[in-house]
Parts: C-alpha cells; sequence; structure tokens
C-alpha cells in the first residue's frame, strides 16, 4: 500500500502531507513515503496542553497569570491552591483548566474567599472544602468525573482574574519548512458561557491597542520552537 501511494506522488520534492490531526502514524507515513508532514511533530504534544503552554511562557518569559501546572490529582490540587495563596494572601479565585480541554470547556471556577492565613493548621482542610464546591463550564459533568479526569491527564489552576471588562485575544502563527516563523493574524475570541470562558467564535484582527504587543510575544513562543 505504502509503495502504491508514493508510486502515485509524481514529484516528492514538490509533495507534503497535509493532515487533518496529527499522531505518530501520519509521521510515520510521511517518513516511509520520504516527504514533509507540513504539521507540528507529534512529539512536541505536550506542548499544546495547558500545562506545555504554561512551562513554554515560564521559559520563554511571556506574561501569564499566577498558576501551577502538572497537577495529577485532588491533594495536589489543594496543594497547589494553598502555595498560590501563600504567593499571594489576597487570592479570591482560582479556575482549575483540564489538560486538553479546549473551548473553556474543561474548565472549573473556584471562589475561595475567607480562607484561613497561610500556613494555618486547617488551610489544607479549607481549601479543599472550597474546591469541592468548584462551579463547571458544562452543566452535566460532576466533581467525581471531574477529578477523574484531571487525575489522568493532568491540569493546571490560575489566579482568576478579576475585572470590569475582558478581551481574548490570540495570535495565529505557523513555521514553515525553512525554520521562518510567519504571523498569519490577531484576533479577538468572542466568549459566552455560564462564565464567560466558551468560545462563541472571534473577530478578526484583534484590537490595534495590543495587536502589535501580542504579536511581539507570540513571536517568542513561535522562535522557541523554531530551535
Amino acid at each position: 500500500m505504502i509503495r502504491q501511494i508514493r508510486d502515485l506522488i509524481p514529484d516528492l520534492e514538490r509533495a507534503h502531507i497535509v493532515p487533518f490531526n496529527t499522531t505518530d502514524q501520519e509521521r510515520e507515513l510521511a517518513v516511509r513515503l520520504g516527504i514533509p508532514m507540513y504539521a507540528a511533530d507529534p512529539r512536541y504534544f505536550a506542548f499544546g496542553t495547558k500545562s506545555g503552554g504554561r512551562q513554554i511562557f515560564t521559559d520563554e518569559g511571556v506574561s501569564h497569570p499566577l498558576g501551577r501546572e502538572n497537577i495529577t490529582g485532588f491533594d495536589a490540587l489543594v496543594q497547589a491552591v494553598a502555595e498560590m495563596q501563600s504567593q499571594k494572601p489576597t487570592l479570591s479565585g482560582v479556575v482549575v483548566k483540564l489538560n486538553e480541554g479546549v473551548s473553556g470547556m474543561g474548565n472549573a471556577f473556584v471562589e475561595l474567599g475567607a480562607l484561613p492565613e497561610p500556613g494555618a493548621a486547617e488551610q489544607l482542610d479549607a481549601i479543599a472544602n472550597k474546591l469541592r464546591a468548584m462551579r463547571f463550564e458544562l452543566d452535566n459533568i460532576t466533581f467525581d468525573d471531574y477529578i477523574d479526569k484531571l487525575s489522568s491527564n493532568g491540569a493546571i489552576v490560575e489566579e482568576l482574574i478579576q475585572g470590569e471588562q475582558f478581551h481574548s485575544p490570540s495570535v495565529q502563527m505557523r513555521i514553515t519548512p525553512l525554520g521562518e516563523v510567519e504571523i498569519l493574524s490577531t484576533h479577538d475570541q468572542v466568549l459566552g458561557g455560564p462564565s464567560g470562558q466558551s468560545y462563541l467564535g472571534a473577530r478578526f484582527p484583534a484590537d490595534p491597542n495590543y495587536a502589535t504587543l501580542i504579536t511581539r510575544e507570540a513571536a517568542k513562543i513561535g522562535a522557541r520552537f523554531v530551535r
């Protein structure tokens, strides 16, 4: 079968594979055919998760919310929030995000309220109780189901940013086979849902008041993957 496909390619120098989803199988097919795969190498999959994103932002000095990544259990989540409270005693809320959640569908919101002082004997129990009352972006998920997914696939927890008006911009880039980072576009996401975290659409381009700033920061991430 591989030989038949290869024989149908008139010029291997001008051919490439553009998969809808990239897995090790698509990569193996490209290697066996001897043509490039125009997609992310699946060995970098971890960087596409929430935890991977936070790690890349940290490594490249891109600003991001106070939080913790690579959380794989309820006890670890409690400890992560406790560490965040120690860093910021005024912390009033957090959002938990499943590593592989999309469009806000893996998000859960936690109001922390009047927690004991950091380091107090009752601090961890109080945080655990707050976490058990988390609110989900999806209304058909239970606490136990959510923690099961968190434990198996990992998650992050971040400070819940408070304010009157919010913007959720994004930058689209690609890396060419020559290793060049190209900025394709910017947009402002349109969000809705119970907690304002569900992706509904986007407006192109992003607000010019910050479009230059976000493309400059995004270019740092692109450069990381060229190295």
